[in-house]
């Protein structure tokens, strides 16, 4: 059974140089050293990471190792150092004939859950002592025999239903990798509470569990645990350290971090900086930013210039929502909503689609549209319509992935000043009436509540007419510019914002 800490085997048996700051981590998480018996810069790092007033930790906190820790601080490293030192050092007196105990990473998805197994791997390999210990290999873990000849296993899994993950294992340590996009709500068939619940009921004496995770903010279990220990541990040990803090002399991470500053502060503060206050409140775009997109003196309909990119969508509802239909143009500079209309029914009397697209192709052909952008519903009977009339309808982009993409890229470029909107009333309730909300898992949900009527239908159409008229922008790269708005709209608020690209090679034109 291994003797030396988890600090020694890290430099010594892996050939590892970890920053100051993981090699704190290791030693205070890990080998259970007292922050009080740390050297002085150690003290101070540890301090910043688990909190000013913690200077020990009672023996039980440290069963469980809780790290909210930024983007590209080594997370996967760390992890993978710890799993393999625990199955090489765990006490297997107690283990029955037959059984292999294993380290276990479990994470939302089996992908993710095979980083660590994958880093672990490597480790070993490269090791001269490690590497002639290794037995079988598998893509979802590998199996050593230790010196005592005792053998043992790394495996990765997706979280299971109920925590099946963990039933009839001997557990020698485990991490819930991306443990706060794990979800927490009773209503869903697999959750962070079953996948820990099961996992730390059959963990060996010896062992720890570790929940390790950039912040997503959601509620979790390890947020939960997080909040309750952080500063002064009971239950566990928790760590928040910023990814400069992880990797300070890392150019390529500085870089990455400097760049996404200037393209969203807010998510760069989320995932960088562990900062879940950048964030804020759900509302897509702040009053302030909207307010500077509208343009008072703006008809109501307009017509693009000739170097400008056209874009137009349609949003098709015929008994309960209204139908509409965006039309703008983009260039280098930004984007203007050129016309918008809009087709209600009445209660009792639903709107027939032929009359729908009549009205809206009449406007298409006016702006010399050939191709439109439309949702699901009633796409494909709209086609037969269109093709008519020598208009192509394209898909717009599929599911909450794809409705996120689309709503973000418009709300960013709100916010940095690239929308000219007239002052249409019913479209600026509904632009000040729409939210995000981080889910659990990962992704976000966009609502559009249900008012007079309508359920956002006036601007689900302009933000897909903003993203066809400025992916055709992108690839068309038309000199000629928009008048800038006001320097003071760059201010506006991003803490709602995501970080989505558009895609160079949509079908759009």
């Amino acid at each position: 059974m291994m003797r030396m800490t988890c600090r020694t085997f890290a430099r010594r048996t892996l050939g590892l140089d970890l920053t100051a700051a993981q090699d704190v981590i290791v030693a205070v998480a890990f080998d259970e050293v007292p922050v009080s018996a740390l050297t002085p810069a150690e003290q101070e790092i540890a301090r910043a990471i688990f909190g000013p007033d913690v200077d020990t930790t009672p023996p039980e906190a440290l069963r469980v190792i809780v790290l909210r820790l930024g983007r590209g601080s080594g997370k996967t490293l760390l992890t993978a150092v710890w799993l393999l030192y625990a199955l090489l050092r765990a006490s297997l007196l107690r283990v029955g004939p037959g059984d292999v105990p294993v380290a276990v990473a479990v994470s939302v998805d089996k992908k993710t859950a095979r980083l660590v197994v994958r880093m672990a791997r490597e480790l070993v390999k490269r090791s001269k002592a490690l590497a002639p210990l290794f037995v079988a290999d598998t893509v979802d873990g590998f199996t050593l025999r230790r010196t005592d000849r005792k053998l043992v296993a790394l495996e990765a899994f997706a979280a299971s239903r109920g925590g099946a993950t963990g039933r009839g294992r001997t557990i020698v340590s485990f991490v819930l990798d991306e443990a706060e996009f794990f979800t927490s709500d009773s209503k869903y068939a697999v959750t962070d509470r079953d996948a820990y619940g099961a996992l730390i009921a059959r963990l060996l004496l010896d062992g720890k569990g570790i929940l390790i995770s950039t912040l997503w903010p959601v509620e979790t279990l390890m947020g939960e645990l997080f909040t309750q220990n952080w500063g002064h541990p009971v239950t566990a040990l928790a760590g928040l350290a910023t990814s400069e803090m992880m990797r300070p002399d890392d150019p390529g991470l500085a870089a990455s971090i400097a760049l996404e500053r200037i393209r969203d502060a807010a998510r760069a503060a989320q995932e960088f900086d562990c900062d879940g206050a950048a964030l804020g409140g759900d509302r897509l775009i702040e009053n302030e930013s909207l307010d500077l997109s509208i343009d008072h003196t703006a008809p109501m309909v307009r017509r693009a210039w000739p170097e400008a990119s056209l874009g137009t969508a349609l949003d098709l509802g015929l008994t309960n929502d209204p139908s509409t239909l965006a039309v703008g143009c983009a260039d280098a500079s930004g984007f203007v909503l050129l016309q918008l209309e809009e087709r209600r029914p009445t209660k009792g009397l639903p709107l027939k689609l032929s009359g729908v697209m009549a009205d809206f192709l009449a406007v298409l052909k006016e702006h010399g549209a050939t191709r439109v952008l439309a949702d699901g519903f009633a796409r494909e009977p709209a086609r037969e319509y269109a093709s008519a009339a020598n208009v192509e309808i394209v898909s717009a982009p599929e599911g909450a992935t794809g409705k996120a993409a689309v709503y973000f890229a418009f709300a960013r470029a709100v916010k940095e000043g690239r929308v000219r909107i007239p002052n249409h009333a019913r479209l600026i309730a509904q632009l000040r009436a729409c939210s995000v909300k981080p889910q659990p898992g990962g992704g976000y949900r966009i609502t559009n509540p249900r008012r007079s009527g309508s359920h956002g239908d006036l601007l689900s159409s302009v933000v897909l007419a903003h993203y066809a008229a400025t992916a055709a922008a992108t690839r068309a790269s038309a000199p000629r510019q928009i008048a800038p708005m006001p320097s003071s709209h760059a201010g506006g608020d991003a803490r709602t914002l995501g970080s989505f690209g558009l895609p160079d090679d949509y079908p759009l034109g």
